[in-house]
């Protein structure tokens, strides 16, 4: 019953501040920066531009085709071979991502055809095609949803950022290329359907089902959405500290920050570390920035992506390492070895599979009542 939006001037000692505490259903990154412009302009002594009433974008929405909207959600999702990834431990395990891997890369593209956003959606689509153990991927895609045909939109100070279900089919006598432009076909294609809600889909596309849900966040944004900070005049901006694990209601998001003019990517992995360990986080990064990297070279166009590793570096040199000695031979039996597992670790996974997972204490009292 508060309000979404109070602004406040706070004095301490010998400063002040003005303080905006707003909720995050009222504004989005891209909103945020233009009240940023816009204060920064009436502290300059610019005139107020007129604003985009926010009743065009309502309406728009409005008069989507919802016989149109349900026919293009059923055709991109019917029969999706999709896998949750992460699996969680249970489908109870409430999710508590408060650990962050950050870094760095440059996507040189080489083809003109190909946007930086298709590279990142496409290397991401794979890594979970490959990790799941299936041929397509189903994603949950972050949209700023400012490409929809309503006029003044990208100077709307109100939020449109929606959530879409991304689905990607890799087959591997397809080319880098080939499939590059059909993930790209494939983002255009879905624009103006952009806006129909996670919820609405799911009711939209039978069969779905109400527990769809792939399990995790991707997000591209500019990099002027993502700023933290713009100086103005003698002012500047400050986020004050706040805990987003609320809004963080999946084990995994990963949010790629991209600067346009240099195709430098920022990538940030927000993770629960109970579903997804530490050294997995750290392969999972290292990883996509190599498929990244190999999607952008001009070398692997034509290649199959049948014939496109998937392994890093990172990962060769934990291969080496695993096989660098061998080890004692052990004069017992595998399911002797399975029990001992049994005995001193019942609650540690046996079983991670694309339709399910075991502890090895489930694993022993299934043993049990088969025998």
């Amino acid at each position: 019953g508060s309000a979404l939006s109070r602004t406040a001037i706070v004095k301490s000692g010998a400063h002040r501040y003005f303080v905006w505490t707003t909720h995050h259903s009222v504004y989005d990154g891209w909103s945020f920066a233009k009240t940023m412009e816009l204060l920064t302009g009436l502290l300059r002594g610019q005139p107020l531009s007129v604003s985009v009433p926010v009743s065009r974008f309502i309406a728009y929405l409005s008069r989507q085709d919802k016989d149109q909207t349900a026919a293009f959600w059923q055709k991109h999702l019917q029969g999706a071979n999709w896998t949750r990834y992460p699996a969680l431990p249970s489908p109870q395990q409430p999710v508590n991502p408060r650990d962050t891997l950050r870094s760095h890369l440059q996507v040189p593209l080489a083809m003109s055809s190909v946007t930086t956003s298709t590279v990142l959606r496409a290397a991401w689509a794979l890594l979970v095609a490959a990790h799941t153990g299936v041929n397509e991927a189903v994603v949950n895609v972050v949209l700023s949803g400012r490409m929809a045909p309503v006029e003044g939109i990208t100077d709307l100070i109100a939020p449109t950022i929606t959530t879409v279900p991304f689905r990607v089919s890799t087959s591997p006598d397809q080319s880098v290329c080939e499939f590059l432009a059909e993930v790209h076909d494939r983002a255009t294609e879905m624009i103006p359907y952009e806006h129909s809600g996670l919820r609405n889909i799911r009711r939209m596309v039978p069969g779905l089902g109400s527990d769809f849900d792939p399990g995790h966040i991707f997000v591209v944004q500019p990099a002027g959405e993502a700023e933290s900070g713009t100086p103005m005049l003698d002012m500047k901006v400050e986020h004050a500290p706040s805990s987003m694990d609320a809004f963080d209601a999946y084990a995994l998001t990963v949010e790629c920050t991209v600067e346009q003019m240099t195709r430098e990517v920022s990538v940030e992995l927000r993770y629960d570390n109970a579903v997804i360990p530490d050294d997995n986080a750290r392969r999972l990064l290292s990883q996509f920035r190599y498929i990244v990297q190999k999607l952008a070279q001009d070398t692997e166009a034509s290649k199959p992506l049948g014939q496109l590793s998937l392994l890093s570096a990172e990962d060769d040199e934990q291969f080496r390492r695993w096989n660098s000695t061998m080890p004692p031979r052990v004069e017992r039996c595998v399911h002797d070895l399975v029990l001992d597992k049994m005995a001193t670790q019942p609650t540690a996974p046996a079983i991670s599979a694309w339709d399910g997972e075991m502890t090895y204490g489930q694993l022993e009292n299934a043993s049990r009542q088969l025998a």
